[in-house]
């Protein structure tokens, strides 16, 4: 069962992705957040 996010989570996760610090990849964002890396980078994308 997949997990549901709200739109707020989802605006909120894609900001810090956006503005995260050269150091931390992408991935390490995901890891903290709690999602997958590949759904940061729909968000970025979409």
């Amino acid at each position: 069962m997949s997990q549901k996010y709200t739109e707020g989570f989802k605006i909120q996760a894609v900001e810090k992705a956006l503005n995260r610090s050269p150091e931390i990849t992408l991935s390490e964002m995901s890891e903290t957040l709690g999602v997958s890396r590949s759904a940061l980078q729909r968000g970025k994308n979409g």
